[in-house]
């Protein structure tokens, strides 16, 4: 093949690659050919010159896995920007694997007991599919047609996917996202075990997650739209009787079922009984001073439908910063299932909704409105749809690759398809690795010693991983389809 641009070398979940202009000769003889060589990492992924070659061969004592092989030999880029996009979408896809790092925000876990059980959550049934989820699954359907070595340009799709749309629609769709959060959350409320009580440190992990949850659907404007949820009702009441008053203390209900959504938020914001329907004295300012939108997000669980329907590894530690990231690199969670766009949308929301745009405004109390909110608030709504539709169409998958390169993204999170080498050196092991490599720059690979730390990307057998998908069981959804 012609000279292109191929990866030297590349550590998939630091979001790092060196990258040179180059004929198909890494695996070839001892001398190194000079080329042009960048260096393209996290988390701006901007193509940095290299002085040579060597330095990007020797990250290789560093982690990195030495070039990027599919079943044909090395794989290859028409341009920089391809490849910078390839490492930026394998860095984000990856978080379907990672656990927390550094002990930062995890999401509430599962109880281990409690009345609660999922799918409570009643879908609004007037609601169309999403533009973005349809935009997706017409990408999967053209990424089959994608010729190896090159691109598919998806910059423009997202744009004509409709940034802007009926506001009705937008407003549904954004507080479906907020709903399915929020039944997941007192779904994961800490009960205890038979008549143990629940560990307080689970009790405080969930507080810190309610708070934060109320915080962002303050700062979104979404607090009248929850309270008029009817599908939240039900979960709301049995929160109410079974959870709340059964752990914390009894809880008096109003008297309208309507006001359930509301109690459980002013709850949830200060964690004090609910007496009567004075709630101007209940503070709902951010709870927690200079945490980042990531780390609210990674706050928020994930329910396990939609854990599945991104792939993630553990849907027990899935989260709703998982699923931004996942469906920023992969055009195939987000078509998944229709939710995963209304959580995406809500997600991506909570990223620009930050201190300073005009369609943020925040409050003390709870009830500190006035006669000027009903007269912009809809202005303000249009302008954080907008926002968010245009920030997700500038971070989700710009560029698409021939279906090898797919698989490798696709992929890489759920079986661990870059995993270390045998020990001794040789070829880097991986029980899927494709059994009709070709010969030449493949068997020249296995022949080059390798150290037992060193990874390696393989394409799987199309067979095994339908195989392993049939084997899965069935989800059970958290709402009525």
């Amino acid at each position: 093949m012609a000279r292109a641009w191929r990866i030297d070398s590349l550590d998939p979940t630091a979001g790092s690659a060196f990258a040179s202009w180059r004929d198909e000769t890494l695996f070839e003889g001892d001398t190194l050919e000079e080329a042009p060589v960048f260096y393209i990492g996290a988390p701006s992924f901007q193509a940095q010159p290299v002085a040579n070659r060597g330095v990007a061969l020797a990250a290789e004592r560093h982690g990195f896995q030495l070039g990027l092989l599919d079943d044909k030999g090395e794989v290859a880029f028409q341009t920089l920007d391809d490849v910078a996009e390839f490492v930026r979408r394998l860095y984000l896809v990856s978080t379907r694997r990672d656990g927390t790092p550094d002990g930062g925000a995890s999401a509430v876990p599962r109880p281990r007991g409690g009345p609660l059980g999922g799918g409570e959550l009643v879908r609004p049934p007037e609601l169309p599919h999403g533009p973005l989820g349809g935009e997706a699954r017409q990408i999967v359907e053209l990424i089959r047609t994608v010729e190896r070595g090159r691109s598919l340009d998806l910059s423009v799709t997202w744009r004509s996917g409709g940034v802007v749309r009926r506001r009705r629609m937008e407003q549904s769709r954004l507080a479906l996202g907020a709903s399915i959060v929020l039944s997941e959350l007192l779904h994961r409320f800490p009960m205890g075990e038979g008549e143990t009580s629940p560990d307080a440190e689970e009790l405080e992990r969930w507080r810190v997650a309610a708070q934060t949850f109320v915080a962002v659907v303050h700062r979104l404007g979404l607090i009248e739209t929850l309270e008029e949820d009817a599908g939240l009702t039900p979960v709301c009441a049995r929160f109410l009787s079974r959870c709340w008053s059964r752990v914390v203390e009894p809880v008096s209900l109003p008297p309208s079922h309507h006001q359930y959504v509301r109690v459980v938020l002013r709850l949830m914001a200060r964690q004090s009984r609910f007496a009567g329907m004075n709630l101007a004295s209940e503070w709902l300012g951010a709870p927690f001073g200079g945490a980042t939108p990531i780390d609210e997000l990674a706050r928020l669980p994930l329910p396990e439908v939609l854990g599945k329907a991104i792939r993630a590894a553990d849907v027990e530690t899935a989260s709703v910063a998982t699923l931004l990231s996942v469906s920023l690199g992969s055009p195939a969670a987000l078509a998944a299932d229709d939710d995963v766009e209304a959580v995406l949308l809500f997600a991506a929301s909570r990223v620009v909704a930050v201190d300073g745009e005009p369609f943020v405004v925040l409050r003390t109390f709870a009830e500190d409105t006035s006669a000027w909110d009903n007269l912009t608030s809809e202005h303000r709504s249009d302008l954080l749809y907008a926002a968010a539709r245009a920030w997700l169409a500038e971070n989700l998958p710009q560029r698409a690759f021939h279906e090898a390169v797919e698989s490798m993204i696709e992929g890489s999170a759920q079986d661990y398809r870059y995993n270390p080498g045998p020990a001794g050196g040789g070829e880097p092991g991986h029980r899927r690795r494709r059994a009709a490599a070709a010969e030449g720059v493949a068997a020249r690979a296995a022949a080059r010693p390798r150290r037992a730390t060193q990874a390696r990307f393989h394409v799987a057998e199309d067979e095994e991983i339908g195989e392993q998908e049939e084997e899965q069981p069935a989800v059970q959804t958290y709402r009525e389809r």
